[in-house]
């Protein structure tokens, strides 16, 4: 799972995202649309090859530094 370039998290009702997503390092789209996000974890910013990342439709209050 670690070799992914694309994942879809979208529609899942997610207050959080998942640890493990920080982990995936050769991601590079990123979809989280759709659910009830309302902060983004400091660790996405390990993902240094992501280049598109979807938010639209949640409850994002906030977003790391």
């Amino acid at each position: 799972m670690e070799d992914l370039t694309e994942l879809d998290k979208s529609m899942r009702y997610l207050n959080v995202v998942p640890p493990e997503i920080c982990q995936l390092v050769k991601l590079q789209k990123l979809w989280l649309s759709l659910n009830k996000l309302t902060s983004l974890p400091p660790e996405l910013g390990q993902l240094v090859n992501l280049q598109e990342l979807y938010l639209y439709n949640n409850q994002l209050t906030s977003l790391p530094p």
